[in-house]
């Protein structure tokens, strides 16, 4: 199921998003700065990877700076054997995160901590060797995120940035592709270890 076929999950979301604005068209965070992507672009983001024969049965994936909550709620609803991670430092976000999760199966956790300090992780429902994917908008902190997985994460584990820039370049892990997503994004998907 998508996110934009919830009216309760758009309706939550859009409702999250003034709450947390308050104005404003971002928040800054101790990580750097959310910005709600919209759940179209994240649906078809996840789609996307699916035609790529991304998805397994059973997979770890983690939202490092999940905002809201919105791709960590797309993630769970994937199906039973997607495990659902987010983590956020903003005590704002992580609250409207757990309020806007609170109806979806319990396949999501989510904990407040910095996913640019390793000692977050042990917080996880999985250490930081057992994610297989991590999916982040890059605002200033994709190398620092990228150099953590590549030496603590398990190889084979996959980065995902999903940004409107047509070209991201990420030190010490490896390019697979990059596919255009609706709304001006770009969907970059980098490997660890390979």
């Amino acid at each position: 199921m998508a996110l934009a076929d919830d009216p309760a999950l758009v309706e939550r979301f859009a409702r999250s998003e003034a709450q947390a604005f308050g104005g404003d068209r971002f928040q800054i965070t101790d990580d750097g700065i959310w910005v709600p992507t919209p759940l179209a672009v994240i649906d078809e983001a996840l789609a996307a990877l699916a035609d790529m024969n991304f998805w397994t049965d059973t997979m770890t994936c983690l939202d490092a700076g999940m905002g809201d909550g919105r791709i960590v709620a797309a993630l769970a609803l994937r199906g039973p054997g997607v495990r659902a991670l987010g983590l956020e430092t903003h005590p704002g976000l992580h609250a409207l995160a757990l309020a806007n999760l609170r109806d979806l199966p319990p396949r999501w956790s989510v904990h407040k901590g910095s996913f640019l300090e390793l000692a977050s992780y042990a917080a996880l429902d999985a250490p930081i060797a057992g994610v297989d994917v991590v999916l982040h908008y890059p605002d200033g902190g994709e190398q620092a995120l990228a150099r953590l997985f590549a030496a603590h994460g398990r190889p084979g584990a996959r980065l995902v940035y999903l940004t409107p820039e047509l070209r991201l370049r990420i030190e010490g892990v490896t390019h697979e592709c990059t596919h255009r997503v609706t709304g001006g994004f770009h969907l970059h998907l980098f490997r660890v270890g390979a």
